[in-house]
């Protein structure tokens, strides 16, 4: 059992450094051993480990695979932190799909659940796939606003963006200050960090998402 456990986290926090061959293979090997003893808890935590692994490669089908099976065994137990965790991943799946309407929906269920619980830090990085919304739906502005109340909200928990996804992120902000220019973007991204967190989730939802 502490074997299994020590090989999850293992695996957990190599995904989250990016090394992808060790994340695969620890968890993979864990979720074997807690098949074999039948620790649910223990399951869901390696599914959703193994479906972050999935998503960060864009392998999408595996990862709504192993994601959907994670959220119904997490549901079935009533653990609210893995349901709006698999939520969220499976928006990031969505977004790597380009299903921006069913991405927000699902980062919509996320955040009302997280709030019920304080988790900053998720809510922060629902955020931040919000603002990935609206850079793609080309609103640029929108999005560093966004970012800006993001990071605020990181910063008031001390939550870091993992290593893994650092690039990505970097990526769309330099997007958006190429788009806006140094001032516009540092004016709006000051305008996202004073706004208060009620105000930042309605902002961030409240736009129609275009059908076409």
């Amino acid at each position: 059992f502490i074997i299994y456990g020590a090989l999850a986290e293992r695996g957990l926090a190599a995904s989250r450094m990016g090394d992808y061959e060790r994340a695969e293979a620890d968890l993979a090997e864990a979720l074997g051993g807690r098949r074999m003893i039948r620790n649910k808890v223990g399951i869901v935590t390696v599914l959703s480990g193994l479906g972050e692994v999935a998503t960060r490669q864009g392998h999408y089908d595996r990862a709504t695979a192993l994601l959907e099976e994670c959220l119904v065994l997490a549901r079935e137990r009533g653990m609210k932190w893995p349901i709006a965790s698999m939520l969220g991943t499976l928006a990031w799946v969505a977004l790597g799909q380009h299903d921006n309407r069913r991405a927000r929906d699902l980062l919509t269920e996320s955040m009302a659940l997280r709030k019920t619980f304080g988790d900053k830090g998720g809510l922060a990085w629902c955020l931040e796939k919000l603002a990935e919304i609206a850079l793609s739906e080309g609103r640029p502005a929108r999005a560093v606003c966004i970012l800006g109340a993001a990071q605020a909200l990181r910063e008031s928990v001390g939550s870091v963006i993992d290593l893994a996804d650092r690039p990505h992120f970097d990526s769309h902000v330099q997007a958006l200050r190429a788009q806006l220019g140094d001032t516009m973007f540092g004016e709006t991204w000051q305008r996202g960090r004073v706004m208060p967190f009620e105000a930042a989730w309605s902002y961030a939802l409240n736009e129609p998402i275009d059908s076409t």
